[in-house]
């Protein structure tokens, strides 16, 4: 899901994301590959670690730094 919000705004004509919204999105994804999970999504269970902090930390973002891109007339 995750991969995807960030892959839909940035293809987006319509959407803009802030830099927040990217830097968040770059910390997602350095904590999980420094994490050697691979493709497990076991850090959305149990404990939480700094990956579900960042997880969600992009996630809770996206209603706040992204916004609609005005149409030019």
């Amino acid at each position: 899901m995750l991969l995807s919000t960030h892959a839909w705004v940035l293809a987006s004509h319509k959407q803009t994301g802030s830099p927040k919204f990217y830097k968040l999105f770059a910390d997602f994804i350095k904590l999980f590959v420094e994490s050697g999970n691979g493709c497990d999504v076991g850090y959305l269970v149990g404990n939480p670690t700094e990956v579900t902090k960042a997880y969600w930390a992009f996630i809770t973002c996206v209603e706040t730094e992204v916004t609609s891109v005005a149409q030019e007339s």
